[in-house]
């Protein structure tokens, strides 16, 4: 993770606007009475003896109306199970959606889903890390990882994936639940972006399959779900391959056409990493500006609708070379480390517009703390610097609490699609495990900092 004390002007408040909050007089995101908590089950009543294990469930962004970022208003918690019930074994995923009034910022539960259920597996015993990976316009998602995907199979589990679609009135539908010997991301747990938006049309993406084997698949998400679901691909003699966690900016509703929008961290040879990337339905094999880089999970970021791609202490730009591959160059940076990648912070790091991010604090080496945010600007230079830093809802009910029993993801929405910034943030909780229905929390809160105070320099 990244160390941001090392960013200039970090320690200081830095930034305006903003009432004065409760984090040690430094002003105030929102304030800390929500406007509206609702209580989200993640099973319907049926499932009493479902069990799920710390890592199995996280948040997904649903999709966008007509394309647009910012009118999205409908969210999903997700929670891979399995139920041992005897005479009933059945292992699957469950969503429940939500939905935000944008205006009022109002709540609106719906009702859980299965996405997929095996109910012919035999023996319910059997639970082991997924993940579900999303793109960022059409709410199309993918589930990933070992698991009963034959659901007409009495397997108990196998490498394979769903794939369906959180739509933005809050139906869940699932295209497909196929078994694949490799089509499995299995390096990762909770949910990942993975790519940057291509526009309102076809969002060309590609993930890692099973990492002990540094395979990928490529998809096509559009408004009515995936097409296009290619066959797994073994580019070389390597093995593991790497999501990244892409974050994207409200205002930017495409990526400059002549760069990839769409990375993952790939083995190229027994010993070498290096990156692929999705171009408009093209794969290439992108080469590390210098070797080696290691097995790490990049972060995406856009400078204007140019992708940066933050690894291992460095920042690395795309450039289009001849024959329709691309290579990296790297810029010096302050960065020291991966930004957000470590899955306990995705969903905690949002585009506001402007080339700034709000990363919300959870204790670790990012050095922003419980019930703290920083608003960080990425500069012309690719470089990052703090804009300030504020206080928000505390991610955890109770601090003594271990991190990974009380795990929140934030999420900002949009009163109308023309504005500037958001008027909402979204504190969403999720469930570390356990058996037997539960109900999670999630609530929303008015911005009352004045953002716009927050620009970056360059």
């Amino acid at each position: 993770m990244t160390n941001l004390s090392s960013i200039a002007g970090f320690s200081s408040g830095g930034g305006g606007g903003g009432g004065s909050g409760s984090g040690g007089g430094i002003p105030a995101l929102c304030g800390e009475t929500p406007t509206s908590s609702v209580q989200v089950p993640i099973h319907a009543s049926s499932g009493t003896n479902r069990t799920h294990t710390s890592g199995n469930s996280g948040w997904i962004e649903g999709q966008c109306t007509n394309g647009v970022l910012k009118s999205r208003n409908t969210y999903g918690h997700w929670v891979h199970y399995h139920d041992n019930t005897a005479g009933a074994f059945r292992q699957g995923t469950a969503m429940t959606p939500i939905t935000v009034n944008r205006s009022t910022g109002a709540i609106t539960v719906g009702t859980p889903q299965d996405v997929w259920v095996n109910t012919n597996v035999s023996t319910g015993g059997v639970s082991y890390g997924t993940t579900l990976n999303y793109e960022p316009v059409h709410g199309c998602f993918v589930n990933s990882g070992l698991a009963g995907w034959d659901t007409s199979s009495a397997t108990e589990y196998s490498y394979g994936h769903a794939y369906g679609q959180l739509q933005a009135n809050g139906t869940v539908s699932l295209q497909a639940s196929v078994t694949n010997n490799a089509s499995a991301t299995m390096s990762v747990s909770g949910s990942y972006c993975i790519s940057l938006p291509q526009g309102t049309g076809t969002q060309h993406t590609i993930m890692p399959s099973n990492y002990s084997y540094g395979w990928f698949y490529t998809m096509e998400a559009t408004s009515t779900g995936w097409q296009n679901v290619g066959s797994t691909t073994f580019p070389h003699t390597g093995t593991y391959s790497y999501p990244a966690n892409h974050c994207y900016q409200p205002d930017i509703s495409t990526v400059d056409t002549a760069l990839p929008a769409c990375v993952i961290n790939c083995m190229h040879t027994a010993s070498e990493y290096g990156y692929y990337v999705n171009h408009n339905g093209s794969t290439y094999d992108v080469d590390p500006p210098n070797q080696p880089i290691y097995s790490s999970k990049p972060d995406i970021f856009l400078r204007d609708n140019k992708p940066i791609l933050f690894c291992i202490a460095s920042a690395s730009t795309f450039t289009a070379a001849g024959g329709g591959g691309f290579t990296l160059t790297e810029h010096e940076t302050l960065m020291n480390g991966d930004m957000i990648a470590p899955w306990r912070a995705i969903n905690k790091c949002i585009g506001l517009g402007a080339n700034r991010y709000l990363i919300c604090g959870e204790r670790s080496t990012r050095k922003v703390d419980f019930g703290e945010a920083v608003i960080l600007g990425v500069k012309a230079d690719y470089n990052v610097e703090n804009l300030g830093k504020l206080s928000i809802p505390k991610p955890y009910d109770d601090i003594l609490e271990k991190a990974e029993d009380q795990i929140v993801d934030f999420f900002t929405v949009y009163e109308n699609d023309t504005d500037a910034n958001p008027k909402w943030l979204l504190r969403l909780k999720t469930t570390h495990g356990g058996t037997g229905l539960q109900d999670i929390t999630a609530e929303s809160y008015e911005i009352t900092a004045d953002l716009t105070a927050y620009a970056t320099s360059t």
